[in-house]
């Protein structure tokens, strides 16, 4: 299928070149131009490439070998039509016109299917992050359109290998073949515990062996993230898994706020939890740190205006992450 849609695509460029080339000799021919300047002067834009293309002699074989007639008589320094090409004359003029809006319409809808941008990202970063730096991007340049898709990590993987995104966005903790991954800014882990209001003020840090009795909850022990809270719990001497287990940081959240326990998760969640009952505290002693990574299939080429948007999310991130992230060891 591959193959034959290159061929057709070659076919439709060579026939287009062919008619667009004759056409333009032949309407220079009929005002009296000098064959080997009628490219320039009436389609400059393509320049000596064109007039390369369409010398008098091999535009006017050409002509005769497809058509089996004569459109010219030409001498070394004229060229006039022919009967034949006097008929011909107004079908060729029409369809020059046509082609070249047709190109111009083409060029234009290209130009604008590449000012998009498709991003996949996991729930939590698709729900609480990423919408309100789409809605500040769009004031910023209302010419670039985002389009965002939510999936958990494995199904962000699978579209960015498949084209379907051009970039997905999470906690990628494992390298995955045939993607790369761009480290878009470091979080740390944090705390949170039920709190009679949502929290203000500067944040107030624990150490990891503070909590090592708490009643927490977790993700399915097969998450990456959770395996790494885990082996940080388990130096300081807690064997035991989460109390309660749920696969989203979501619901985490919620069940803190419900007073069910308390949860360790990365502090890029920072704007969900803001819009709970609960209080965030960095924790140190380590400070672990983890990364927000975007991910892109090797080989595909990031769309124009990718890099722009990235400077724009990295800048709205550290507005409200920088007190969050300590120095680390």
């Amino acid at each position: 299928m591959k193959s034959n849609t290159r061929r057709f695509t070659i076919q439709i460029e060579v026939t287009h070149q062919f008619i667009t080339h004759h056409h333009e000799y032949q309407l220079a021919a009929a005002q009296g131009v000098r064959a080997d300047r009628a490219p320039s002067k009436f389609f400059p834009r393509r320049g000596a490439a064109v007039h390369d293309a369409i010398g008098n002699e091999r535009a006017d074989a050409r002509a005769r070998r497809a058509a089996r007639i004569r459109l010219f008589d030409r001498t070394t320094r004229k060229v006039a039509l022919t009967e034949f090409g006097t008929k011909f004359l107004p079908v060729a003029d029409r369809s020059l016109i046509e082609l070249e809006a047709a190109a111009s319409v083409i060029g234009r809808d290209a130009s604008v299917a590449n000012r998009r941008i498709a991003i996949g990202a996991t729930p939590l970063i698709a729900s609480k992050l990423l919408p309100a730096v789409i809605s500040d991007y769009a004031a910023h340049s209302p010419e670039m359109k985002i389009v965002l898709h939510d999936g958990d990590r494995s199904r962000v993987v699978a579209m960015a290998l498949s084209g379907e995104i051009d970039v997905g966005l999470g906690c990628f903790l494992r390298p995955v073949s045939g993607v790369r991954r761009i480290p878009l800014f470091r979080f740390s882990l944090m705390v949170i515990e039920p709190a009679a209001q949502p929290m203000s003020g500067p944040p107030r840090s624990l150490r990891w062996k503070d909590i090592v009795g708490w009643r927490l909850i977790g993700a399915p022990p097969a998450n990456p993230i959770q395996q790494l809270i885990d082996r940080n719990l388990q130096r300081f001497g807690r064997r035991e898994p989460p109390d309660m287990v749920f696969d989203y940081f979501e619901t985490q959240i919620a069940m803190v706020e419900a007073g069910v326990g308390c949860a360790v998760i990365p502090t890029f969640a920072i704007p969900a939890c803001r819009r709970h009952r609960i209080a965030m505290h960095p924790l140190k002693d380590p400070v672990v740190p983890i990364e927000l990574c975007q991910i892109a299939s090797r080989g595909r080429k990031l769309p124009p205006g990718f890099e722009d948007f990235t400077r724009f999310l990295k800048s709205y991130i550290a507005e409200w992450a920088e007190p969050w992230s300590p120095k680390f060891a």
